[in-house]
């Protein structure tokens, strides 16, 4: 999700695999792919696209708000508190608070997508919608008064994820509800977020994380050693990951809609470990055990 801009490498950017493979990688906490070391490298440095050619957006998953709309029955919110968890850029808050509820809140721990979120309500002259930083005090006034939690495109990025869910049941009213949206999950074949360097489905089942991290530095500077440390995080969210961490939780799942990926309906259904292979997108509906 929250991307830095591919840079480019050496004096030919259209060749990243060559830098690649000539590279000394101290990269990576974890051998759960196959292919590590120089062969790793080598196999790996056949695949990597062209820097230049990269289109940032191949590694971001966006849930229109249509489906989010549809799916968890957004429609008569009049007199309701809602709040967007992780709201990034305001999008999602902008549209819901267009639904006419009494208030939507936008949280995000980042400073810059708050202004601009604030921007945005602001050029759609929308009094309803405040965006404020998580981090501050501000924010434990609203505790014990959000009707609804929305976290869309986020919960796969969040460093402690059973942290976040605590949290959010200090914000929620008596009979307040979560909504959560995203995906990829973890072992869906991009589930890696890993699109923006290589076409390879399932790239972190192949290959080791110290492989695929010494691939990654040459299109993103932010410094990742691990899944977990690039822009944005990643959590290595997977369907059974996201059910038990539920169950362990102060909520309880409500509904729960595994959408598989396109064309892949009875692998998704009858391959034994189908619904972590092929799961596109994880939704559901939370409410307190």
């Amino acid at each position: 999700m929250h991307l830095l801009t591919p840079i480019a490498v050496g004096s030919d950017n259209s060749c990243p695999n060559l830098l690649f493979y000539k590279k000394v990688s101290n990269y990576g906490g974890s051998d759960m792919g196959v292919f590590g070391g120089k062969l790793g490298k080598w196999i790996l440095s056949k695949f990597l696209i062209a820097a230049h050619s990269v289109n940032p957006e191949l590694s971001v998953y966006s849930t229109s708000f249509d489906e989010i709309q549809k799916y968890f029955k957004l429609s008569n919110m009049d007199g309701l508190t809602v709040m967007d968890f992780g709201c990034g850029y305001g999008g999602t808050a902008v549209e819901i608070a267009k639904l006419g509820p009494r208030q939507v809140l936008g949280l995000d721990i980042r400073d810059s997508v708050l202004h601009a979120a604030r921007a945005r309500a602001e050029n759609e002259k929308l009094s309803n919608v405040r965006f404020l930083n998580a981090l501050s005090d501000d924010v434990k006034t609203l505790y014990g008064k959000i009707d609804i939690i929305v976290s869309i495109d986020a919960f796969e990025h969040y460093g402690d994820p059973a942290q976040v869910l605590d949290e959010m049941d200090k914000y929620l009213a008596r009979d307040g509800e979560v909504y959560i949206s995203f995906g990829p999950p973890w072992w869906h074949p991009y589930g890696a977020h890993l699109q923006f360097m290589t076409r390879l489905p399932w790239p972190h089942v192949m290959f080791t994380e110290r492989v695929l991290m010494a691939a990654r530095s040459l299109y993103k500077a932010d410094g990742a050693m691990t899944f977990e440390q690039v822009g944005g995080g990643l959590n290595r969210m997977s369907v059974r990951k996201f059910e038990r961490l539920i169950h362990n939780s102060v909520f309880r799942i409500m509904t729960l809609q595994l959408i598989p990926i396109r064309r892949t309906q009875f692998l998704h259904t009858y391959c034994p470990a189908g619904r972590e292979l092929f799961t596109s997108v994880i939704k559901a509906s939370l409410q307190r055990k």
